[in-house]
């Protein structure tokens, strides 16, 4: 932002030069920069208006993940591994071997569902849809691993979760090559437990049952940085702009 930059030094800490008294108050502003900040607000406009029509289809990916099983290795449900990073992404295959791509349960008990997944989203979000890949079975004599019958539950905490707020049944794909399945999933929340209920391959095919990868939709605005940025810049600008400066008895002048 070259036009922001070259008056920002001396015009972006009037504000808080005015509030320690009006000995401290900036000099009146220039044209020119009067000018630089009513790009930045419109600027600053347009980025956010076009951050709200993105919002209501926003795809967010989890910021961390856990599980109630012995394996760990829950991350590579949130890392993008095993996507095929072609296009977007819901237009996106998945491919992957168990740990590295691939996420699969495992307790010491057998069967050992239903197994739990919390999925933590970093902030509060108004989610729309629940977007996932399934187990993508490299070698056949896995694809009973794929997943069926889940159970979502959502939490602001982590700790207190309500009751079940929807169901939801995977298919089961004969292709290695995975792709997204997507359910209706609505309320606000920063956690999401995904319980696994079923798998294809029955209650103890290895004891075991799958997922590839998992996204969420949210209608929460999710503004760019820079129309962040450039809005606190602008109303920066405006609070300048908008102070009188007194030149004499009688006499002001408007910024």
């Amino acid at each position: 932002m070259p036009i922001l930059g070259r008056y920002a030094r001396t015009q972006l800490i009037c504000p808080m030069l005015q509030a320690h008294g009006p000995g401290l108050a900036a000099r009146p502003a220039s044209p020119k920069t009067r000018a630089a900040f009513r790009i930045a607000i419109t600027a600053a406009s347009i980025l956010f208006v076009a951050g709200q029509n993105v919002g209501a289809n926003t795809v967010i990916a989890p910021v961390s993940v856990g599980g109630n099983g012995l394996t760990g290795g829950e991350h590579v449900l949130i890392d993008g591994s095993g996507l095929s990073g072609v296009g977007a992404i819901l237009d996106q295959t998945h491919t992957g071997i168990l740990w590295n791509e691939d996420w699969a349960s495992w307790t010491t008990a057998e069967p050992n569902l239903p197994f739990n997944i919390d999925l933590n989203l970093g902030s509060e979000f108004d989610l729309t849809n629940v977007h996932i890949w399934n187990y993508s079975h490299h070698n056949e004599i896995y694809v009973g691993r794929d997943s069926k019958d889940l159970n979502f539950y959502l939490s602001s905490d982590g700790v207190t979760w309500g009751g079940i707020v929807q169901q939801f049944q995977l298919s089961q794909q004969a292709d290695p090559e995975e792709t997204v399945q997507t359910s209706a999933l609505t309320g606000t929340a920063q956690y999401v437990r995904i319980q696994i209920v079923s798998a294809w391959g029955g209650a103890c095919h290895g004891c075991e049952a799958g997922l590839g990868e998992v996204r969420f939709s949210t209608s929460t605005v999710v503004p760019e940085p820079s129309a962040a940025l450039l809005i606190w810049l602008g109303l920066a600008g405006m609070g300048c702009s908008r102070k009188r400066r007194r030149r004499g008895p009688g006499r002001s002048t408007e910024i």
